[in-house]
């Protein structure tokens, strides 16, 4: 046997010797099955035997089930282990079929050449009870082989004897083979419709999940439960569960408890207790990888090696083959000594201790392992005029950047021993091996059990959708949920992680899922800090259960991505075992200086690096290439010279030349058409647009328009976009594009409906060539049109994708209102950065419109103007803000319309105040409320309340009392007026803190009032604020345990947004311990306030920190602290010219206290003098 079809019988052998498949002559069938046929091929020029699997149901030529079937070779194709059957080619069977071929060769049927198992499969050695050294070392290697595949995203889900296949292995490694990966599935019909989330697989091997077809559930668990049934009945003799019929078997899986272990022979006492981890009905139950399930088998037999020798394991092959052919028997002997080592993958594990004890149920993930190398495969068989239909789906292989993989691997290490976050930068020039390097990463981590990963691509350039959510959604499988359902998975997860606060499981749903108008109010999100910590604490209770590699793709594209990475690094005080590991174009980085900014505060904490990806060396380029493609050694070498280092020109020029049919066998491997082979050497015009052009060849002129249309829909598309694209440009769609671009690995598929450009050189080929052919307004005005139901629909970022579209297909004025109610809306959540963003493109729009005269267009202008110096001003961008103000009010006063004057002096004059021109500042709002108060608040009683509030906190500088009074009341109206409790919030804070100011201190009664409101308003800072105040009169009426509970309760609510926004609290906690003489309790507070403000160089709020910290250094009567921190308050005290107030005065006296105590030299030491005189007003102080 050589497959998991069982033998056919009723019908004589297919002998014929004449009929071929490609390079293959085939032979006699060996295997049937409800897929198809199994026939013995041969490749007479090396003397090769191997598999040849034709499928055969009749539905088997649909275009449907050809992609489902190409998706599942897809996947297989991409492993290379030992423990797994090699794929030697794939194609589909053309028209010229022979009249003596079977009827399983008909035109359209797919076929699969494969590895040829000559020792049956592990079906055959169930009848007889096996010594537990066999079954063990069977076990290791299918979980050493699922190990691989899990790492790489491909679940079996098919488990069974009749798809572990027996063969001689290589070298230790003892030829246990699966095979038929999830193939069975991409043949299931359902409606007329191929789907890989139905319920199918055998039914005694099948996990619970798979028999109720909860597909969200299927994972690495899936085929470990399936293994476990597999493991039972190779102990027992017969399978956990069965029954009569399915539904006898499904509920014996479902209901029955799991029956005690009755081995055959003997087994070691831990492996029941094991097993009984796999057969788990609740998959979270189970071992959480195949890494984590060897190891804790070898803790439960407590055996450090497996004790089959190649002698005692061939002389079972041999037992175990069912022909009595002599050349069968013979093939399957080999070297009869040395032992078998059924570990490739999972090689570290043998540097395990094994115990006694099995782990615990909490624990999911093994250690890292010191070293990331692993075995290389001892023989790479090269099948001469074969293999070029499998090109692009094998994965590339890794090849040097030692230095490079071993600064990952230590990274990685140090995160998950010190539990403390890190981030990684590769950048280098497009396709050098950047996403190549961390995809590498990921993959062996995964493999080894030791991380997951969560994998985000950012879509394009300027792309206002965010990735990370994207991802999540996927990773988490809840695409195309409910919102109730996602809530409910998400609270699953903080619960999990020790998280039981319904914010945190409310503010991921909203960031998921956002609530649109007319929708029930979900969390408010009141700007880009709060979202950024709303996602840095929902990861940090991901990784409770174990490290995470966060992989961002493409990060030039996304400046957002930057932001809350450094929030990661420098805010998040908990212990984070997560590794961000980014990739970015270095040419697109060094243009941006935002992203200059953003990568030097990911610089200043430490925890960040940045490597670049340099071209391979001329040695690592040659072995690359011959790893490639079997190609003849003299082009082999041109290759590599010619693509000088970068491995994506080298594979995009073998992948031209297969599509044009330039390639010719020989047994030395493929050469180039001599003819051509100059020409195809040189020519660096149209290699990044040569796909398209294969296309083209194959399927009509038209289908290049189709790829751009692609394009146009971004890196990352539905395919029922394209599909309607395509049907609006009167194109015929056909199914075969889209596979050809699959199989040449030009396109991938990234969960459901959704592909992806597998690289942006082709994407920008593309778009290119579609610019310069004059197609490209009609592409974007198709492409809008595909997206206008989207919009009707409010599918989430639809907005702002139409308006590009929109802007690019000439419809100026249409995509100018869209932006700007895309950005209406974003603002509405908080989402000030991208709000920003989309005014820009916005006004980029309004700018090519050819009748700037036109007096709608000019208020449009204005509008525009006020928007972005809103948005500015809510992210304090104070100065652009001022510039867009001053612009809107131009533009006003040449239209003649006094409101919008008015609403830009407003903003104008509240930026020029705080960029330091005071007088400036007071006139414009003076002006703008003098026609607020005449003519109402014209629409914006924002810019009314505005205007008040910043004029009375010009004034309160000056002391002017009795007019900020009126002008606190003249806003709090307008406030009101709004129905914007937001607004209602924000001014009401600035009245009652105003009022504080002057000494008129707010009532409890005043503040609590507005604590209901900024709740209301759900406005985490608000809040925060709001106790930090009720803290504080509190405080002044001497009720100090009131004051810190309420100091407390700031904390909380500022963490929900930015912790460095909640050091003013923390320091108002630790000036209240302190007055308590709780000195050692103090000590973090004040400690954690001055590193977050000397990040911040906030120099009179580190002032106080730095107090604080002397006065725990001189309780600790640490010498060298003391000294230190007594010059920098001096040097603080001289650069602010800080004169000194009651807090400056309790941290001096309890200072100068402490030091009394220690004597003279203490006082010396604090310069406790020199502090106290260049503070003149601590004299006075009350």
């Amino acid at each position: 046997m050589t497959t998991s079809e069982e033998p056919s019988s009723g019908s004589p052998k297919f002998t014929p010797s004449g009929v071929r498949l490609g390079k293959f002559q085939i032979f006699e069938q060996i295997g049937q099955g409800a897929m198809g046929e199994v026939y013995r091929g041969y490749q007479p020029e090396q003397g090769m035997e191997v598999a040849v699997k034709v499928i055969s149901g009749d539905q088997a030529g649909e275009s449907s089930y050809q992609r489902a079937f190409g998706h599942e070779v897809r996947s297989v194709a991409g492993l290379d282990h030992p423990g797994i059957v090699r794929l030697f080619d794939y194609g589909v069977i053309g028209e010229n079929r022979l009249e003596l071929a079977p009827r399983a060769f008909r035109p359209g049927s797919p076929y699969l050449v494969m590895e040829y198992a000559r020792a049956g499969t592990l079906a055959g050695l169930m009848d007889e009870a096996q010594p537990w050294v066999v079954i063990e070392l069977v076990v290791y290697a299918i979980l050493d082989a699922l190990a691989h595949s899990h790492a790489r995203g491909v679940v079996h889900r098919d488990i069974k004897p009749q798809n572990v296949l027996l063969d001689r292995g290589e070298e230790s490694w003892p030829g246990v083979l699966l095979t038929d990966f999830g193939l069975a599935y991409a043949l299931q019909p359902q409606d007329g419709v191929v789907q890989s989330k139905k319920v199918a697989g055998t039914p005694q091997y099948m996990a619970p999940e798979q028999l109720l077809g909860r597909w969200r559930e299927y994972g690495p668990a899936t085929d470990l439960y399936a293994l476990g049934c597999v493991i039972f009945e190779m102990i027992c003799g017969e399978v956990p569960f069965g029954g009569d019929n399915v539904m006898q078997i499904a509920r014996a899986h479902l209901d029955h408890p799991l029956p005690p272990l009755r081995p055959r022979g003997e087994v070691p006492e831990g492996v029941e207790g094991w097993l009984a981890r796999l057969l788990a009905r609740d998959p979270r139950q189970r071992w959480a990888s195949a890494a984590l399930a060897a190891r804790e088998l070898r803790r439960a037999v407590g055996r450090a090696s497996v004790g089959v020798s190649a002698r005692q394991w061939q002389a079972l092959l041999q037992a175990n083959t069912t022909s009595t052919d002599e050349r069968m028997s013979a093939e399957v002997r080999g070297p009869g000594s040395g032992q078998m080592s059924p570990f490739h993958a999972l090689t570290p594990l043998l540097n395990f201790e094994p115990v006694r004890s099995v782990g615990d149920v909490s624990e999911r993930f093994t250690p890292l392992p010191a070293n990331w190398e692993r075995p290389r495969r001892a023989s790479s068989i090269r099948v001469a005029g074969a293999g070029l239909g499998l090109f692009g789906l094998r994965r590339l292989s890794t090849v040097g950047r030692e230095n490079e993989r071993e600064l990952l691997w230590s990274t990685l290490r140090q995160v998950i021993t010190t539990r403390k976050p890190a981030a990684v930068m590769l950048t280098g020039a497009p396709g050098v091996g950047k996403d190549h390097l961390a995809t590498w990463l990921v993959e062996r981590a995964q493999e080894v059990g030791s991380a997951r990963a969560l994998h985000v691509r950012y879509r394009a350039d300027g792309d206002a959708s965010d990735g990370v959510m994207d991802a999540l959604m996927h990773h988490l499988g809840l695409e195309g949920v409910g919102r109730a359902e996602v809530m409910g998975h998400l609270e699953a997860i903080v619960r999990a992680g020790g998280g039981d606060d319904p914010y945190l499981w409310q503010a991921m749903t909203e960031l998921l899922l956002p609530s649109q108008p007319g929708d029930e109010a979900g969390v408010r999100m009141s700007g880009q800090a709060q979202r950024q910590r709303a996602l840095a604490d929902f990861l940090m209770r991901m990784t409770m259960s174990g490290p995470l590699i966060i992989r961002l793709q493409d990060v030039h594209r996304s400046v957002e991505a930057l932001g809350w990475v450094s929030l990661l690094l420098h805010q998040l005080q908990e212990r984070v075992p997560i590794f961000v590991v980014m990739s970015a174009r270095d040419d697109a980085m060094a243009l941006s200086e935002t992203h200059a900014r953003a990568l030097g505060e990911l610089r200043e904490g430490g925890a960040f690096s940045e490597v670049p990806v340099e071209a391979l060396s001329p040695a690592d380029t040659q072995s690359f290439v011959e790893e490639l493609l079997f190609l003849e050694p003299g082009l082999a070498r041109e290759v590599a010279e010619r693509c000088a280092g970068n491995p994506l020109v080298a594979t995009t020029l073998a992948a031209r030349w297969i599509e044009r049919g330039l390639l010719q066998p020989t047994l030395d491997g493929f050469r180039l058409e001599r003819d051509v082979a100059a020409s195809e050497l040189q020519d660096d015009e149209l290699l990044w647009l040569a796909p398209a052009l294969a296309l083209v060849d194959v399927y009509g002129a038209d289908q290049l328009f189709a790829l751009q249309l692609a394009a146009v829909l971004g890196a990352c598309l539905e395919l029922k976009d394209w599909k309607r694209a395509c049907e609006l440009a009167e194109i015929a769609w056909t199914n075969d594009v889209v596979e050809h671009l699959l199989v040449r690995r030009h396109l991938v598929e990234v969960g459901g409906d959704k592909l992806a450009f597998s690289h942006n050189l082709l994407k920008e080929a593309l778009l290119t060539h579609l610019r310069g052919s004059g197609g490209w307004q009609k592409a974007h005005a198709l492409c809008a049109q595909v997206l206008e139901p989207a919009v009707a629909r409010g599918e989430e970022g639809a907005l702002e994708r139409s308006a590009a579209m929109l802007k690019e297909g000439g419809e100026l004025e249409k995509a100018v209102r869209r932006y700007m109610e895309a950005s209406e809306l974003r603002r509405l959540r908080g989402e000030q950065h991208v709000n920003a963003y989309l005014l820009d493109q916005a006004w980029q729009a309004l700018e090519r419109l050819a009748d700037n005269d036109d007096e709608d267009i000019a208020r449009l202008q204005v509008k525009l103007a006020l928007g972005r110096s809103w948005a500015y001003n809510s992210m304090y961008y104070v100065g652009l803000s001022l510039e867009w103000a001053e612009r809107a009010e131009t533009r006003a006063l040449e239209l003649g319309d006094a409101a919008l004057v008015a609403q830009a002096r407003a903003l104008a004059g509240s930026c020029a105040i705080v960029c330091g021109q005071p007088a400036q500042g007071e006139t414009l709002l003076r002006q703008a409320l003098e026609h607020f108060r005449d003519h109402g608040s014209g629409g914006s009683p924002r810019a009314y309340a505005m205007a008040a509030t910043a004029l009375a906190r010009s004034l309160a500088r000056r002391s002017e009392w009795l007019n900020v009074s009126s002008l606190l009341q003249e806003a709090v109206t307008q406030a009101d007026a709004s129905g914007d409790i937001v607004l209602v919030a924000n001014v009401r804070f600035d009245n009652l803190l105003l009022r504080h100011k002057r000494g008129d201190v707010p009532s409890l009664a005043e503040v609590d009032e507005l604590i209901a409101i900024c709740e209301l308003a759900d406005q985490s800072m608000g809040l925060s604020e709001a106790f930090n105040l009720r803290a504080e009169v509190l405080r002044l009426q001497g009720e100090l345990e009131g004051a810190r509970a309420a100091l407390e309760r700031s904390l909380h609510y500022c963490s929900r947004v930015n912790v460095q926004n909640g050091m003013v609290a923390m320091i108002n906690l630790g000036l209240m311990l302190i007055a308590e003489k709780s000195i050692e309790e103090a000590r973090s507070y004040f400690e954690r306030a001055a590193v977050s403000f000397r990040r911040q160089r906030r120099p009179q709020l580190l002032l106080y920190a730095v107090l604080g910290c002397l006065v725990n250094a001189l309780n600790e009567r640490e010498q060298g602290r003391v000294q230190s921190l007594a010059d920098e308050a001096l040097r603080l005290i001289r650069d602010t010219r800080f004169y000194g107030d009651g807090d400056a005065r309790l941290l001096i006296e309890t200072a100068t206290e402490l030091a009394e105590e220690g004597g003279e030299e203490w006082v010396l030491r604090a310069r406790l003098r020199e502090l106290r005189e260049a503070m003149p007003h601590l004299l006075t102080a009350p």
